[in-house]
């Protein structure tokens, strides 16, 4: 009788386990999401950074180029629509 017993306690305690470990791990799994992404906002922070610097740069050299078109004498510039009107 006491080892029928022991082998209820046994089955009811797996059985919790089984309820509990699923719940566990996603309590555990989102903590740990949430503090990766704490971690990850300065990274964030710089990239956005990063991403704005790239985009003057471009800008510049994009406004640079415009300006040098404007000044060529070979018209290289202009569309095919305004330059077949001869």
């Amino acid at each position: 009788m006491k080892k029928i017993k022991l082998l209820g306690i046994t089955g009811i305690g797996l059985c919790a386990l089984c309820c509990m470990l699923p719940l566990l791990g996603g309590i555990l799994g989102a903590g740990a999401i949430a503090s990766l992404g704490a971690k990850m906002e300065l990274l964030g922070i710089i990239f956005i950074g990063l991403s704005a610097f790239a985009f003057v740069v471009y800008y510049l050299k994009k406004m640079k180029k415009a300006k040098a078109c404007a000044c060529a004498t070979d018209c290289n510039c202009k569309t095919e629509k305004s330059s077949s009107k001869a």
